[in-house]
């Protein structure tokens, strides 16, 4: 009996590494910029893509998905979806981003609410550099056009289409 469990313990694992293997990985101490943009939509599933660089120039996209809606507690899936992006991504995203420069931009805004739109929450970190920024429905204020730039640029990073054509803010 204790042969069959060690037997099933040691194929568990053995699954369990190889899985892990095939999937992107990142260095958590090592991370050197961190982009987390939430969309939450009133009435409509929301979305969260996490993009992180370490220090080794390994760059991952991971996107959560949620159950519910927006505006009523939604709750996080377990596991995202994890993308690889590669250098030339990479370097193409930081050009584009810095074009758009978000850290003179107030984090917070004073119309921060309504009663159907999308509650958007982007935290920025960039070394030692922080910022959170704080919107409601922002592509619909001609003053926030940076800020949705720069939100843009970690949406057409997703290899997804439905995600981009659904979030894309012209």
């Amino acid at each position: 009996m204790k042969t069959i469990q060690l037997t099933l313990v040691v194929l568990v694992v053995a699954l369990g590494l190889s899985a892990c293997a095939t999937k992107p990985q990142i260095c958590l101490a090592d991370i050197t910029h961190e982009y987390r943009l939430r969309l939450l939509p009133t009435f409509l599933e929301p979305v969260e893509l996490l993009l992180q660089h370490d220090a080794s120039g390994t760059t991952i996209l991971s996107e959560f998905s949620y159950s519910g809606m927006g505006g009523y507690s939604p709750k996080r899936k377990a596991k995202p979806k994890v993308f690889a992006i590669n250098e030339a991504q990479w370097s193409s995203f930081v050009k584009a981003f810095h074009k758009h420069a978000p850290w003179d931009i107030p984090e917070k805004q004073p119309y921060l609410s309504g009663l159907d739109g999308c509650s958007v929450v982007f935290e920025v970190r960039e070394h030692k550099q922080q910022k959170k920024f704080y919107r409601w429905s922002p592509w619909s204020y001609k003053s926030e056009d940076r800020l949705v730039r720069a939100i843009n640029e970690i949406i057409k990073l997703s290899p997804r289409k439905k995600l981009r054509s659904d979030w894309l803010m012209d």
